[in-house]
């Protein structure tokens, strides 16, 4: 546990009392009347806080002899009435902030003092216990036995003639188990705890004694102490009136007698704590996040130089209250973090500071400012009077031309600054201050410009599909009767074998050819007087095609940058004057981008993608349309990440039936009667981009 102690002037109300003493006010000194024969005096308290618990000591002068106690529920209060007590000069008020207990608060009455315990919510368990010097109230959550289990009273180590002791005292029947190794001694106190203050090992080693380290722990049960020992020695554990003593013997080279050393305690700081200067700085920032200590304030018509020293104590920090700092403050603040009652104060009396090394000077607004001014004429007049110096700053990733104006501003009235093209140099003339401050610019400035590749691809593919069906057929028919003759065929010119033309009755064949489709021809006939011939054709093609293209460029950041490939395509343009000219179109593949990368390793791109081709299935005068697919965007991407900046799909599909009309209609005869065509097409076009942040030697690398 960690001891608040509050004897006389106590924390931030003996500051307090201590600069109302000093300013003399008769308000100052808040007493109690006298007290009546034979009424105790509380002369103190002591609040030692710990994991889950805490103790509460009211010191008075003699024991007490009677007490009243009591718990209120709303909100959770545990009250102690002590009849024939008075409060002397402690505090009315302690702010505590434990988990287990927030604050102790006094009343005084005519007959006796109230104690009044304010508790969390979900009420901590607690006894009271009589001592000589007062009482003591043992508080602790419910999750710990520290109720059940006493506390242990002193705990130390002694060097005394012929021995070492290790001692630890408590009330009560002191119940233990000694644990004895090769150089080592363990006791174990079953039901008793260790107060945090005592949780801390004692290095005994500057002692000549067997013991270097004697180590207190909490353990499940009870309290345990572990004494190391240098070597084993002889040790008598003893046991008298709530003590237990284990003496070591000092026996060999331990005998001698020696001069008394403190013990040492090790202490491990754990906590971080803000260095006060940064509180400091944020107030003259005039940033508003307090986190100083809290305080509570009750001042009536305080003077304002000791309101300041006030809280030079608090802070720690030194503090220079000028002359023209003059009037008093009244004021009431509960609980509130020092630093803003600091700031609170400065702005109702337009007051402002400033730090000058270690020491925080306060001063009224006005003087501050005519002092700042001051400064700045008076360095604005040594700046006229300083000689000017003349430095030649070389510019390596920049270039200085684009740097000269950035230059130019830090620069003084009798500054200049000029850029030699051939060296790629800054010169610089001014006093050495701003010329050293324009090398720090440069410095910072002329880094090297990240690099970017922006690797594209292009993918365009396509899928073609066409099928037709067609027939073709006829015939003749040659017959006599009465000596007359007659004949039957599908054109009066006789056969194709016959006369070289077409004697088809249905003719809507396929197209058909060499390398696309088919057809089958069947012929019967009993010649010359009759025969039939039927022609079936079918065609189907099916096309896939894949075209990708992959334009790659390089370019610094910031830079725009592009790559072209392609070919020019002539054609034929009539003039005004009637005569025929050529010209070219272009038909290119091309990628322009200006990368910029960001201070988090993304890129932003500004790209514009094209892609023309000469479309030679579509002619004008004998010369092909242009195809062009094209794309401009503005991304943002991730150093190597794949990003799709757009795409193009189209789909076809056409289909077709001719023939005789209402015989192609008939179910299944209708099929000698029609042809029938369809196609299908689908195309379709992605665009992918892939930056990446490079280094000159991976540029090298690159095929």
């Amino acid at each position: 546990m960690r001891p608040l102690r509050l004897k006389g002037f106590i924390g931030i109300g003996g500051v307090f009392l201590l600069i109302l003493l000093l300013s003399l006010a008769p308000f100052a000194r808040a007493t109690v009347a006298p007290p009546k024969d034979g009424a105790k005096i509380l002369v103190s308290l002591e609040v030692e806080e710990g994991e889950g618990e805490a103790v509460v000591h009211l010191k008075t002068e003699g024991e007490v002899e009677e007490y009243r106690s009591f718990v209120l529920h709303t909100p959770p209060r545990l009250v102690l009435d002590l009849p024939g007590v008075k409060r002397g000069e402690t505090v009315k008020r302690l702010e505590v902030g434990s988990p287990v207990l927030r604050a102790v608060r006094f009343g005084d009455y005519p007959d006796k003092l109230r104690v009044v315990l304010d508790l969390p919510q979900g009420g901590p368990v607690y006894r009271v216990e009589k001592a000589r010097d007062g009482l003591r109230i043992y508080i602790a959550s419910r999750a710990k036995r520290t109720l059940a289990d006493p506390l242990i009273e002193d705990f130390g180590f002694r060097q005394m003639e012929g021995v070492s002791r290790v001692f630890i005292k408590a009330k009560g029947a002191l119940k233990y188990r000694v644990k004895k190794g090769t150089k080592e001694v363990a006791v174990e106190l079953p039901n008793y705890t260790f107060p945090r203050r005592f949780l801390r090992p004692l290095d005994t080693r500057e002692f000549n004694s067997p013991v270097i380290w004697v180590r207190p722990s909490n353990v499940r049960g009870g309290a345990k102490v572990v004494v190391e020992l240098r070597e084993a020695v002889p040790f008598e554990v003893k046991k008298e009136d709530g003590l237990l003593a284990m003496d070591f013997a000092r026996i060999g080279p331990y005998a001698a007698e020696e001069k008394p050393k403190p013990v040492k305690r090790v202490i491990r700081k754990t906590r971080k704590v803000e260095a006060r200067g940064g509180v400091v700085e944020r107030l003259i920032e005039g940033k508003k996040v307090y986190t100083g200590k809290r305080i509570t304030l009750d001042l009536k018509d305080a003077d304002l130089a000791n309101v300041f020293r006030l809280f030079a104590d608090v802070s720690g920090m030194n503090i220079l209250v000028t002359d023209d700092v003059k009037g008093r403050i009244t004021l009431r603040l509960v609980d509130v973090p020092w630093d803003q009652a600091l700031d609170i104060i400065l702005e109702t009396n337009n007051l402002g500071m400033e730090k000058v090394g270690n020491v925080i000077r306060i001063s009224t607004l006005a003087r501050l400012q005519k002092e700042k001014e001051a400064k700045a004429k008076t360095k604005k007049a040594k700046e006229t009077l300083e000689p000017l110096v003349t430095e030649l700053i070389p510019v390596s990733y920049s270039k200085a031309s684009e740097l000269a104006p950035k230059v130019k501003d830090l620069l003084s009235p009798r500054g200049s600054v000029t850029v030699d093209e051939r060296t790629n140099t800054l010169i610089v003339k001014d006093v050495a201050a701003k010329v050293e401050q324009a090398k720090q610019l440069v410095a910072k400035l002329d880094t090297k410009t990240p690099q970017v590749l922006i690797d594209a691809k292009i993918v365009e593919a396509s899928t073609d599909f066409e099928r037709e069906l067609g027939i073709a057929w006829g015939g003749r028919l040659n017959s006599s009767w009465g000596g007359d003759e007659s004949r039957i065929s599908g054109d009066v010119g006789g056969t194709m074998k016959e006369s070289g033309k077409s004697d088809y009755v249905v003719n809507l064949p396929a197209s058909v050819g060499v390398g696309s489709g088919g057809a089958l021809n069947l012929f019967v006939g009993n010649l010359p007087a009759r025969f039939f011939e039927i022609k079936l054709s079918a065609m189907e093609e099916k096309g896939l095609g894949k075209v990708i293209s992959s334009p790659r460029v390089t370019t610094l950041d910031h830079k725009e940058a592009y790559i072209e490939q392609g070919v020019k395509i002539p054609y034929l343009k009539l003039t005004e004057e009637g005569t025929v000219s050529t010209e070219f179109i272009d038909a290119t593949l091309k990628l322009t981008v200006t990368p910029h990368v960001t201070a988090d390793g993304h890129i932003r791109l500004e790209i514009e993608c094209s892609k023309e081709t000469p479309d030679w299935s579509r002619q004008v005068m004998g010369q092909p349309t242009v195809k062009k697919s094209k794309a401009k965007t503005e991304v943002m991407a991730k150093n190597g990440e794949v990003v799709v900046l757009g795409g193009i799909y189209e789909y076809t599909k056409t289909g077709g039936t001719h023939g005789v009309p209402g015989l192609k209609d008939i179910p299944l005869l209708g099929w000698f009667f029609k042809n029938k065509t369809r196609s299908e097409g689908k195309k379709e076009l992605m665009i992918f981009i892939t930056p990446r942040i490079v280094t000159p030697r991976e540029l090298a690398a690159k095929p």
